[in-house]
């Protein structure tokens, strides 16, 4: 799959936040482990740049460190990517964290864009 194909609606990427580091931000921790269809991309991510041909730095913030992976692609456009076994989840916020205001409308900029909050009934 190369730079060009990324952007396939049948391409399925995986958000993967670093989870471990002390230094990820809130909103990094709350999309982590959320799927995006690759004709999706530049509405969630407009800033993102492609790093190699299974990773896209997605730039949720400036300084983000965050990588989109590739996890398979799917004949149908709605249907489950590979990556993807168990039923979805809407994203929730970190239970100890808040968000600024700033903060949280680029939360819900972003997972409104999410596989786990499409409002069609997933199979």
């Amino acid at each position: 799959m190369g730079f060009e194909k990324a952007h396939d609606s049948h391409s399925w990427w995986i958000y993967d936040a670093r989870v471990t580091s002390p230094r990820t931000c809130p909103v990094c921790l709350a999309l982590d482990g959320t799927h995006y269809r690759g004709d999706e991309l530049d509405l969630a991510f407009p800033y993102h740049i492609h790093l190699r041909v299974n990773a896209i730095k997605a730039l949720v913030h400036p300084h983000c460190r965050c990588i989109l992976r590739w996890s398979g692609r799917s004949r149908d456009v709605l249907a489950t990517p590979i990556g993807m076994r168990k039923k979805p989840v809407k994203p929730q916020l970190p239970a100890k964290q808040r968000l600024t205001p700033k903060q949280h409308i680029r939360w819900w900029q972003i997972t409104r864009h999410a596989r786990e909050c499409y409002r069609r009934r997933l199979n």
